[in-house]
C-alpha cells in the first residue's frame, strides 16, 4: 500500500512538471508553423512525445477562442483544444494574433483574470 501511495505522489509530481514547465509550455514548443499548417501539441504528455501533434491547416482554421486554461482551433470539421497553463496563455494569444491576423480571436476569460 505504500508502495502504491509513493507511485501516485511521484507521479502527481510528474503532472505538475509538466504542466508548470516553462520549457514545454512555451510558444515556439507548442505551436509550430510550417507553410500553410499549424504543428500543435495540444497536450503535456504530446509536448513530451513529438509524434502526438496535431497538425491543422491555417486555410481551414474559422475562429480562435480562449478561456483560462484552453485555446480552441475551431475548423469546419473539427476543433483542436490546446490546454495551457493560465501563465503562459497570453504568450500564445499573442503569437496566434500575430501570425493569423486574418482570424478574430474571441476572449472568453473572466475580465482582471
Amino acid at each position: 500500500m505504500i508502495v502504491l501511495i509513493i507511485i501516485c505522489f511521484f507521479m502527481w509530481l510528474f503532472m505538475l512538471w509538466l504542466t508548470y514547465s516553462k520549457r514545454l509550455n512555451s510558444v515556439e514548443h507548442l505551436i509550430e508553423q510550417q507553410d500553410s499548417k499549424l504543428i500543435v501539441r495540444d497536450t503535456p504528455i504530446a509536448r513530451l512525445i513529438k509524434g502526438l501533434a496535431v497538425t491543422v491547416s491555417v486555410d481551414e482554421i474559422r475562429a480562435i477562442e480562449a478561456t483560462n486554461t484552453h485555446v480552441f482551433l475551431r475548423t469546419a470539421k473539427s476543433s483542436v483544444d490546446i490546454f495551457i497553463n493560465h501563465r503562459f496563455i497570453n504568450e500564445v494569444l499573442d503569437y496566434l494574433r500575430n501570425e493569423l491576423s486574418e482570424i478574430e480571436i474571441k476572449d472568453r476569460r473572466p475580465i482582471g483574470k
